[in-house]
């Protein structure tokens, strides 16, 4: 651990330093460009423009190198050919080039078109090379490679017209703050808080100076990402909807770490405070960290750009997931914390009040201060009292996480699910207002771009009269022509009147003056200088323009056209894929239906929704409803906006709940390997999510099962997908050849069609006519693959799309012949289907080619495939739920016949009756069964034997013992007695009176030596019968250590906690005692001054006992023997002591260790259970 702890301090000391560095030496913004010469990069690629040409040549369509022409677009090559000024030959249909391009002295040359810029190389007469240098000014990263002074740079609009210009160009330096520098200090902060958690599980001095650290780095944050500080802290409104995705989550994940940090340190400090103080001041640090945790995470899912839709999972992104984490990982942090301090073990008696009074200190703070109701405050007391709860419930530390990560799902999903909902109705109240207020900024954005043509349209060189008689045609013409698209959801209203103000309309439903009015008095102005929004004051929906008709004869009058909103809208294709569209500010949502009403009758209404003429909807109430239809309304004056959207409450929770679990899954199986790594295999975190560190049976069989029903999942799903995607590309490739080939069919039909192609109006207008038609796009491409017309101009005339058709295309039916063709294209980045018919006039000759792009196949695919996924995955959840209980079941009633041969081999005993297992079915574990069975009767069989064979040496071993011992005694007094006989054989004498007396005297002392020996070897042999009750061992003790008292060589110190009661033998116990403490003052050397410690106390439900002295200590190779019959260090003694003290110590279902040192002392240690006082 040591040398991780030196590696963390390497790598988090090294990052930290580079961080600085990059703080000190950032690039600032330059208010002034700076000019860069690209001219030595144009050599390069012009040197590599001539190896391909080489390697290409000859180009054509009809060659063989057109397919590798097309793959060069991947490393942004574009090769064009021309053929008398006309473009010939081309590789994409993203780039256009004009002639004045082709008409330069001097190459290579830069030109631009749209947000492109290219180099352009000349190879010969009629074809040219370009390289795309910079795309919306973000440049190539090959200029970057090439040179260090294109890095962090960024292109400048340059407003390049079609012609050559010098290769010195304008860049600004990007700021260095973003990405690189956010995601550096996040991974420093992750350094410093492992070393932080570390510190404070050791409680070492390090935590202070780590969370310092960690406080250090996210300042230095705010110092780089240059943020208002009010920003940067989220403590402003606005601060985190105004900021990225991405941005967001990694300056949260920085707070968090540094929050983290700062509480790690000051409940560090807050521990050796009183336990009153500790306890009071604690609480409230923690209740306010969780109302934090609570409403952050709150304001992340109501005011953050993130989505947290996880029903439409590809409208989800990296920060949905990165933001979901980091709500998970905070409430992880606040158990951890509350763990770390121990707070429910400073509950008790004695710090109740203390706790309520913190309470009540913080809901008074809160209410006063933050304006808060007693509702809300309740949340971080009811959160924080449920984590104490459990803390002070559970014992097993893998189920206490558990419980936890049940519950940190269970609340990150309500908050999300409670805060999105809210989130939905904020933006639909925000779309009614926009529908009343009328605003349809997309709409004036296409009413801008003709007006000025529709105003020409006005200005009629023949008689005014004609004009009127014209009315209905022109009409018509104004609307396939100009209100198209887009613009078909309004109905258009064109209203004549004379120089008199007379109408001359055929009807007479709105007059002059009411139309003047309306104009000059109930309108707003708009981005169109003719078209004026009518405001809720007029009684009318929509937008009105005034234009004035004027003939060469100076008759004139007045024209106003009205665009109301049709009663029944239908969605128009819209081409999501281009960057310039989606940047536009739209106001459909896609998800609601909405009616419109003015005096409560209907005056239009969109979605699939089917609304009342005259009576608005209610919401639908039902306690068993799944899904019902939600109604939001909104009103100004008159008016009346009723949004609707069918809600699956259930369904919305169950899908956020699912992935919060996914999500902590991954969270958990990540923790569990830093555990593993860390702290062994045996933590409890490491087991909990890790099945293959679990040494049970059973774990294995649930986790193994669970395995199997995940991928089960994931293959069903990846099947099912690519089943539903297959179907729906055939379908939509039917249905679009099928428009294709109507559109074909009904041009081919009208009278003199190639006339009609050849003017550009009358190409204009029958080609919006059919897009309207069959609501499709369609664009014209002439024989030689150059657009004539489209139904979206604005991709051409703002340079998205090139004029040329796609190569590919263009091969596969001019060469290939092709009658119809379905095609994959790109554009900016994305896919879409595209299909192509040549268009025949009557004699069967081609006169172009008809194509129709279709935009919206990845919405409507990505919609299908998502409520699949989204349904199966909660459909598996709760399958996987009852999956889980049943693997445990079945796990458990596998691995019940294996537990209960792990019990009974725990239990078999070498001398005792062993109980045979009843097992009657015959499968591999009755097998199993009967070979325990087996192997138990056998080892009966063995222990009689052995048991036998051991009394049998034993008492052979007893014999020389105690023969050995009674024949030492004999000796002297055999001695004694023949020196005796020879004393009365000489003759009574004073000396043999002395003789007799000393030689009585050593036999009764030999007698009773071999007395002695007789009684020790009968106690060891055979104990009393035990006497077990339950009795107060300190008593005992006590009273054993009060007859030693008065010993003259050693002071005996005691320390003895009153009333511990066991259940054993009082009077062996107290044998046990006197044998250790005689043994204690006998091994003190006479030149020492004698000290015996004994301490009684209670540790984890057991009594421990310790007896120290200061003796001469055992030596190290005696420790073995020490228990073993016989051995003593004495001079005198049978060596039968300690081993009786062991036997009577087991006996009591107890334990007897040591610990001795060379002429230190020794310390014997008894453990037993404790018992409740009877």
């Amino acid at each position: 651990m040591k040398t991780a702890l030196q590696i963390a301090w390497i790598i988090g000391i090294f990052a930290t330093a580079i961080l600085v560095g990059k703080l000190t030496s950032r690039d600032a913004v330059n208010s002034d460009s700076e000019l860069l010469d690209v001219a030595p990069f144009l050599l390069e690629l012009e040197k590599e423009s001539d190896e391909l040409f080489k390697e290409l040549s000859p180009i054509g369509f009809d060659q063989p190198s057109h397919q590798k022409a097309i793959s060069l677009r991947k490393k942004r090559w574009y090769i064009l050919g021309t053929e008398r000024g006309s473009l010939s030959y081309w590789n994409s249909n993203k780039i256009g080039i004009d002639t004045s391009i082709l008409t330069l002295e001097h190459y290579p040359a830069l030109y631009q078109y749209g947000d492109d810029l290219y180099a352009v190389f000349k190879k010969s007469l009629t074809k040219y090379f370009a390289f795309r240098l910079a795309n919306d000014g973000k440049i190539h990263p090959r200029l970057t490679k090439h040179s260090d002074k294109f890095s962090n740079k960024y292109l400048l609009d340059t407003e390049l017209k079609k012609e050559a210009i010098g290769s010195i160009l304008p860049f600004q330096t990007i700021k260095r703050t973003k990405h690189a520098f956010l995601n550096l200090a996040l991974f420093c902060s992750f350094i410093f808080i492992c070393l932080t958690l570390w510190y404070a599980k050791i409680e070492h001095i390090g935590l202070y100076v780590t969370s310092t650290i960690v406080v250090g780095i996210n300042v230095l944050t705010y110092y780089c990402v240059q943020l208002p500080l009010n920003d940067y802290f989220l403590v402003a409104a606005d601060s985190i909807s105004d900021m990225s995705g991405l941005q967001l989550n990694v300056i949260l994940y920085i707070h968090l770490i540094s929050l983290v940090a700062l509480s790690l340190s000051l409940f560090s400090i807050l521990k050796k405070l009183p336990k009153l103080a500790n306890a009071f001041l604690l609480t409230i640090g923690i209740l306010f960290l969780a109302d934090f945790f609570l409403d952050l995470n709150a304001h992340i899912v109501h005011r953050s750009a993130i989505p947290f839709d996880f029903e439409k999972l590809f409208n989800l992104n990296s920060a949905s997931f990165s933001a979901l984490s980091f709500v998970c990982i905070s409430f992880i942090s606040l158990w951890l914390l509350i763990h770390h301090t121990r707070l429910a073990a400073l509950i008790d008696r004695g710090t109740w009040l203390a706790i309520v009074a913190s309470i009540l200190v913080f809901m008074i703070f809160q209410y006063w201060d933050a304006n808060r109701t007693l509702i809300s405050l309740s949340r971080p007391v009811l959160l924080v009292g449920l984590c104490v709860f459990i803390l002070k419930r559970h014992t097993k530390p893998r189920w206490t996480i558990y419980t936890f990560f049940v519950i940190t799902a269970l609340l990150t999903a309500s908050i999300i699910a409670e805060n999105h909902k809210e989130r939905d109705n904020e933006i639909a109240q925000h779309y009614a207002i926009r529908l009343v207020n009328n605003e349809d900024p997309r709409a004036e954005i296409a009413l801008q771009s003709f007006e000025n043509e529709l105003a020409q349209e006005f200005l009629v060189p023949e008689d005014y009269h004609n004009f009127i008689r014209k009315k209905e045609s022109i009409e018509s013409r104004l609307k396939h022509l100009y209100f198209t698209n887009y613009l078909e959801k309004y109905e258009l209203k064109l209203l004549s009147f004379s120089p008199d103000g007379s109408n001359i309309n055929g009807s007479s439903l709105y007059t002059f003056g009411y139309l003047d009015s309306l104009f000059n008095n109930h309108t707003s102005r708009t981005q169109s200088a003719y078209f004026y929004r009518l405001d809720n004051t007029s009684g009318l929906n929509g937008y009105i323009a005034e234009y004035e008709n004027c003939d060469l004869a100076g008759q004139y009058g007045s024209t106003y056209i009205l665009l109301q909103p049709r009663v029944v809208q239908s969605d128009f294709l819209y081409p999501e894929v281009f960057k310039n569209q989606e940047d536009k500010p739209l106001t459909s949502l896609n998800d609601y239906s909405f009616g419109l009403y003015f005096n409560d009758q209907l005056v239009s209404q969109k979605g699939n929704y089917s609304y009342q003429l005259n009576a608005l909807p209610t919401n639908e109430h039902s306690l068993f409803s799944i899904s019902a239809m939600h109604h939001f309304s909104y009103s100004i004056g008159q008016y009346k906006v009723v949004l609707s959207k069918r809600e699956n409450t259930l369904r919305a929770w169950l899908s956020t709940f699912t992935f919060t679990l996914v999500t902590l899954l991954l969270i958990g199986i990540l923790s569990s390997l830093a555990a593993y790594f860390f702290m062994g295999k045996e933590h409890p975190l490491t087991r909990a999510f890790l099945p293959f560190s679990n040494r049970f049976l059973s774990t294995r069989i649930q986790t193994s099962l669970t395995i199997i029903l995940l991928t089960g999942l994931l293959l069903s799903v990846y099947i099912i997908i690519g089943f539903i995607q297959a179907n729906y590309n055939q379908n939509l490739e039917d249905q679009l050849l099928n428009k294709v080939k109507s559109i074909s069919a009904t041009l081919q039909n009208k009278v003199n069609l190639a006339r009609k192609l050849n003017n550009e109006e009358q190409r204009t207008l029958i080609l919006n006519e059919e897009s309207s038609t069959y609501n499709v796009d369609i664009n014209l491409y002439s024989v030689n693959g150059i657009l004539l017309s489209s139904t979206k101009p604005y991709l051409t005339d703002q340079q998205i799309l090139g004029e040329q058709m796609n190569p590919q295309a263009f091969v596969k039916l001019t060469q290939d012949k092709s009658s119809q063709l379905l095609i994959q294209e790109e554009l900016e980045g994305s896919d879409y289907l595209s299909a192509y018919l040549p268009l025949f006039d009557g004699k069967n000759t081609i006169l172009g080619y008809v194509n129709t792009p279709f935009f919206g196949k990845n919405d409507e695919l990505n919609k299908q495939i998502s409520n699949l996924v989204v349904n199966i995955l909660n459909i598996y959840f709760l399958l996987l739920l009852g999956g889980v209980f049943l693997a445990y079941i079945i796990s458990r009633q596998i691995s019940k016949p294996l537990m209960l041969i792990r019990d009974k081999i725990a239990k078999t005993e070498l001398r005792g009756s062993n109980e045979l297992i009843v097992y009657n079915r015959d499968d591999e574990i009755g097998l199993l069964v009967k070979q325990y069975n087996k192997m138990v009767t056998k080892l009966e069989e063995s222990a009689n034997k052995m048991a036998e064979s051991e009394r049998e040496g034993a008492w052979r071993e007893m014999a020389k013992q105690v023969a050995h011992e009674i024949k030492n005694p004999l000796t002297p007094m055999k001695l004694s007695v023949q020196h005796l006989q020879r004393s009365y054989t000489n003759g009574p004498s004073e000396q043999l009176d002395i003789l007799f007396t000393k030689t009585s005297k050593l036999i009764i002392e030999q007698i009773e030596s071999l007395s002695a020996m007789a009684s020790e070897f009968s106690n060891f042999a055979q104990m009393p019968e035990d006497k077990f009750e339950v009795f107060d061992v300190s008593a005992i003790l006590q009273s054993t250590k009060d007859l030693f008292k008065q010993s003259e060589n050693a002071e005996i110190i005691v320390n003895i906690k009153p009333e511990i009661f066991i259940y054993a033998d009082p009077e062996q116990v107290k044998r046990v005692f006197n044998n250790l403490i005689k043994n204690a003052t006998q091994a003190i050397p006479d030149n020492r001054k004698g000290k015996i410690d004994i301490d009684l106390k209670t540790v984890n439900n057991k009594v421990k006992i310790t007896i120290k002295d200061n003796g001469k200590g055992i030596p190290t190779e005696n420790y073995k023997k020490v228990f073993v019959p016989n051995f003593s260090t004495k001079n005198s003694g049978m060596g039968l002591g300690l081993a009786i003290c062991r036997k009577i110590v087991e006996s009591a279902k107890g334990t007897i260790t040591f610990v001795s040192k060379k002429n230190i002392g020794t310390t014997f240690t008894i453990t037993l259970p404790r018992n409740e006082k009877a």
